[in-house]
């Protein structure tokens, strides 16, 4: 199952069968909605997974402060992140950016005013050998909630030629993933104050981030493909990047699927035959891109990100496929 995204070419003969075979959901009149699912790859082989239970006896310990990852977990990670390193594109650059974010460059990606409640912030514990409390704004820091935002602190009031496009960053050795999730709400791995993920960055012209972005997503349900991985592609809410009531009505008016804001890729949990998304992919347009005055040479430069939950992914393959020695 491939997507044809080659921005350069688009006549080339990759069979976008994924994109094709999402044709019968596309709208002529009433566009798209929120959780439309746009394409399913059912299993051929029967589940043989690790229940819930075991996983989160024998592969990891959760405790009142966060997930221990237990050698096999941390085995398992391993090996899929090796196997994700190759590289669909061919121009993705390694990098590995701070997760602690100033309060300025947290407020110029939007994260103050769109996620406040998600975010987790950092005061010095003390400002001497005397401890005494930190309270000014100045001393904060914000842990970067989605790994992204300082590959744009690093492109800020850059001006680039179309030669230099498209810039594509890949971001994996910064650790964590931190995020404020309500208590009530967490789950082991699945659902997690810290969670390990992959993120992709890439700025270009609006043409070529589509393409970019639809390209990824294919390496990735490639890579699923491999392993015969029960998962869906869907319509996303994404995280912050457009207010859910704005992208409810840009999606009645999207007539293709390239178009579409967010897409998720979701993996299915046998056991409680529910889904959990693994892969988030958005178009930002020139959001983020003027936010950090990044620009092009007479023309408008705008970005896209792909996020992988890596935890959630080994999760969701221990799900499915338990402890095979051959399923990865």
């Amino acid at each position: 199952m491939t997507l044809n995204s080659n921005p350069k070419n688009n006549s080339n003969n990759h069979v976008d069968s994924l994109l094709n075979g999402m044709q019968t959901c596309q709208k002529t009149n009433s566009g798209f909605i929120i959780g439309e699912t746009l394409f399913l790859h059912k299993n051929s082989k029967p589940f043989m997974g690790i229940k819930r239970t075991e996983i989160e006896k024998h592969w990891i310990k959760n405790s009142n402060y966060g997930d221990i990852y237990l050698p096999p977990f941390c085995n398992l990670m391993h090996t899929i992140r090796q196997k994700l390193l190759i590289d669909p594109f061919g121009n993705f650059l390694e990098m590995a950016f701070p997760r602690l974010l100033t309060i300025d460059i947290a407020e110029r990606f939007g994260l103050l005013n769109s996620w406040p409640y998600i975010l987790l912030s950092v005061d010095k514990f003390c400002s001497s050998k005397e401890v005494k409390a930190i309270d000014k704004d100045s001393e904060k820091r914000i842990l970067d909630p989605l790994q992204c935002a300082g590959a744009y602190a690093y492109l800020a009031d850059r001006t680039f030629n179309k030669s230099e496009l498209p810039v594509c960053f890949r971001e994996e050795l910064g650790g964590w993933t931190y995020r404020n999730e309500k208590r009530n709400s967490l789950r082991p791995v699945l659902k997690a104050v810290e969670f390990l993920r992959n993120e992709y960055v890439f700025l270009s012209t609006a043409h070529d981030v589509k393409y970019l972005r639809i390209k990824l997503i294919n390496a990735f349900c490639q890579f699923l493909d491999n392993f015969g991985i029960c998962y869906r592609v869907i319509v996303g809410n994404g995280c912050f990047e457009i207010e859910e009531n704005l992208l409810i009505e840009k999606l009645r008016a999207t007539q293709k699927i390239i178009d579409i804001p967010v897409l998720d890729v979701e993996l299915y949990l046998p056991e409680s035959d529910t889904w959990v998304e693994i892969l988030g992919a958005s178009l930002w347009g020139e959001q983020l891109t003027k936010a950090f005055n990044i620009s092009g040479t007479n023309f408008a430069i705008e970005s896209g990100c792909v996020g992988i939950g890596i935890s959630r992914l080994g999760y969701a393959f221990l799900a499915q496929f338990g402890n095979k020695k051959d399923f990865i």
